[in-house]
């Protein structure tokens, strides 16, 4: 008969000793959004890249710009005792073997960065290579052996840590990391646009640092709502254990979505203005019917990017309603807390940040009691995209508007988005913006009532 007392003891014994335990490998991931679903489980028991035999470690942040992200996990690798960082995009999918293979490349060239290939969505590798004469997309062929490149994205590298101290001490002030946007450096040089990789990768070529490509690396480059990907032909998608189902290659149509997406995320303005996550094209109209408007409801505040250019464009003296539920549908834990919020409205405007599920009865009760038997001259539907959450959010505040506004009409490839099906049935006034019926996101779609007809129209 076996001892459940020395059973016991033995296992204490093994998770003391593992508490002890360094990594040998700190995983780590930037993330525009920890609410999101990235495309690979990294963190736990059981993750979808082999790792077998390496004792290892996960960190991630999320919300930051890119290059503030990288930084802080540059950082906070740099003292984790760790051998090795790996750096794995959200987006990114890497082969099983992806790991154990760069490991590989590591080891049998001290003092080298290795990385794995992955595509531009809907386009070339991010590997390119200098020739002497050009820089140019590099063949990635599987089978190569690891060879030197001149810039590539960082979303498949694995990095020794040793490279981040050294670069560290011999510049202490210099950021592992940084974006670069419209920049007058002096009077002779502009930068139009640097991107972080570039940043990091011009680091590297100073201190003779090789980055070696390994094509056996094959990585997928996923988008997160629809599961497409952009890959090398030759890859087989048994190698790739993914926590959104893998579904087709992208097309030239879906990288319009894509790339609108994209730049549509892209900061704007100087530090502290939020960029508003929309079709700038749409936007910019909509702000048209928000012009002078003295009493405001948004639902869906997320980052703040719409509610600042509404303060901004509304009335001096409006009194506004913003409503999100941070953990709520498509919310953010990281978005700006209410004192930032109050710090961006006007001397004589009137916030109101009601963080609650906006179907809620009580929420409906606070925006009465705001309202006072008043009505809304612009409200604008950004938050639940859902048919049941989008429908309930008119049939609980139409009531209440004088002109209401939607997001997202246009046919969205999640399943779940879909805005469109209670435009299309959703009778009356409608004035429809849409930058382009094929963006695959966002539109903006207005209804009014009818003695507001004339003056809609004119605009």
């Amino acid at each position: 008969m076996y001892s459940k007392e020395l059973i016991y003891r033995d296992a204490k014994q093994i998770i003391n000793d593992s508490k002890g335990m360094i990594s040998y490998v700190v995983i780590a991931q930037p993330r525009r959004d920890l609410n999101e679903t990235p495309a690979q489980k990294l963190d736990g028991l059981v993750i979808h890249i082999d790792t077998t035999g390496y004792s290892r470690g996960f960190i991630n942040i999320g919300g930051e710009k890119t290059d503030v992200a990288r930084n802080y996990l540059m950082e906070a690798c740099v003292d984790s005792g760790a051998k090795y960082m790996l750096f794995v995009g959200e987006d990114t999918v890497m082969p099983h073997d992806g790991f154990l293979r760069l490991h590989d490349t590591c080891e049998q060239n001290p003092g080298s960065i290795a990385i794995g290939v992955y595509y531009m969505k809907g386009s070339s590798p991010m590997i390119m290579v200098n020739d002497g004469k050009w820089i140019g997309v590099a063949n990635v062929d599987p089978g190569q052996k690891p060879f030197k490149v001149a810039c590539a994205g960082m979303d498949a590298m694995l990095i020794p840590i040793s490279i981040l101290q050294r670069m560290k001490e011999e510049e202490p002030e210099n950021p592992f990391c940084c974006i670069l946007n419209d920049v007058q450096i002096d009077k002779d040089t502009h930068v139009d646009f640097i991107g972080e990789d570039n940043y990091f990768y011009n680091r590297c070529h100073q201190m003779n640092i090789p980055i070696l490509c390994n094509t056996d690396v094959q990585c997928l480059h996923m988008d997160l709502a629809t599961g497409k990907y952009t890959a090398h032909p030759s890859v087989d998608l048994d190698n790739y254990i993914t926590t959104i189902p893998i579904t087709e290659r992208i097309t030239f149509k879906d990288r319009k979505y894509i790339e609108n997406r994209w730049t549509s995320r892209l900061p704007t303005g100087s530090n502290g203005i939020p960029s508003p996550t929309q079709v700038k094209e749409e936007f910019e109209q909509l702000l048209n019917y928000a012009k002078d408007k003295k009493l405001v409801l948004e639902i869906g505040t997320n980052m703040g990017g719409s509610l600042y250019s509404f303060i901004h464009t509304v009335s001096p003296q409006a009194e506004i309603i913003s409503i999100d539920m941070p953990y709520g549908y498509g919310g953010s834990p990281n978005q700006p807390t209410e004192k930032v919020l109050q710090s961006w409205k006007l001397p004589e405007q009137t916030l109101h940040v009601i963080r609650d599920d906006s179907h809620a009865k009580s929420t409906v009760e606070k925006v009465k009691e705001i309202l006072n038997g008043r009505k809304f001259d612009f409200v604008f539907i950004d938050g639940d995209h859902t048919y049941e959450g989008v429908k309930a959010d008119y049939d609980l505040y139409h009531e209440y508007s004088q002109l209401m506004a939607f997001h997202d009409i246009v046919k969205h490839p999640q399943a779940s988005v879909n805005v469109k099906r209670f435009w299309d049935e959703l009778e009356g006034n409608k004035i429809e913006i849409i930058h382009d019926p094929d963006q695959g996101w966002a539109g903006i779609g207005l209804t009014f009532l009818d003695d507001m007809k004339e003056s809609i129209l004119e605009r």
